[in-house]
């Protein structure tokens, strides 16, 4: 099972879009012609800023299949000023403009939209890999001030329910019955936390001292910030590396279910040339 599959069916992880920079594929082509024309960005409409870009048969097929509905986002919001100008025709031009950046590897048009997440159910573990990505901005629900006495929960390692799970090392030879008993141990061990812990509340401990019985399974709520860049930066490490830990690997996959809702354009082509070893 992959850890996408792993992390939707078998744990209790989710994420959802709290705020995001509308028609962030827009903004993306509409900095980068603003590198290269004479034209104000901030006044011209998008058709204008596009003329000159050269699409090919198949960005104009890429945009009028299955993902025209998608890509067009915003189609009652475009410029008046551009009806006389096919819709198709300049989604293409966006789109070929798009994909030129990603092969060229010119990633500071990118920085410029950003959008919200909320993580419900994330590992302390996993948090602390995500956070490790500093040009994003995080909110972590404290345990120091919740108290998680009745909502206390865990996550199981894929190791010990997947008799396929790989990892950096290889594949993890654990017979049945010693992976067994290995969930035996954890289903224990989360029990025990939760019970050490609600005693120590119960002694009048403050959750801020409580909280040292817990470990890094411990599964939390979290909100990140960042922009296109850093989420493309995030899913190259993340989503797309054989030796990311599972848990991450699937919140990766999670994450771009997100991006490719928000900048339609850019996680399409994400998937078609990406990952990127040297960027973004």
């Amino acid at each position: 099972m992959k850890a996408a599959e792993y992390v939707a069916d078998e744990t209790s992880l989710e994420v959802t879009t709290v705020s995001g920079y509308p028609r962030p594929d827009e903004v993306v082509g509409r900095c980068a012609r603003g590198d290269t024309t004479s034209a104000f960005v901030g006044d011209t409409p998008l058709f204008e800023l596009l003329e000159g870009v050269t699409y090919d048969d198949d960005h104009l097929e890429r945009v009028r299949s299955e993902h025209v509905s998608v890509f067009s986002q915003a189609k009652d919001a475009q410029s008046a000023d551009s009806a006389p100008h096919s819709y198709l025709e300049q989604r293409a031009k966006l789109y070929a403009l798009l994909e030129r950046l990603l092969r060229r590897k010119h990633w500071g048009p990118f920085e410029h939209p950003s959008l919200t997440l909320a993580f419900k159910n994330v590992s302390v573990q996993t948090e602390r890999q995500l956070t490790r990505h500093r040009h994003a901005t995080y909110d972590v629900q404290s345990l120091r001030y919740v108290d998680v006495s009745d909502d206390f929960s865990a996550v199981v390692p894929k190791s010990a329910a997947d008799s396929d799970h790989a990892t950096r090392h290889g594949v993890v030879e654990m017979d049945d019955a010693d992976r067994e008993r290995a969930q035996k141990i954890i289903d224990n061990s989360t029990q025990s936390q939760q019970e050490r812990y609600v005693e120590l509340r119960e002694l009048g401990m403050p959750a801020e001292d409580a909280r040292v019985v817990l470990g890094i399974g411990t599964q939390i709520n979290m909100t990140m910030t960042a922009n296109l860049r850093t989420f493309l930066h995030i899913l190259n490490l993340r989503e797309s590396a054989g030796d990311a830990q599972w848990e991450i690997r699937g919140l990766g996959s999670l994450i771009k279910d997100e991006l490719a809702d928000w900048a339609p354009m850019t996680i399409d082509l994400w998937e078609q040339h990406g990952p990127f070893v040297d960027g973004p």
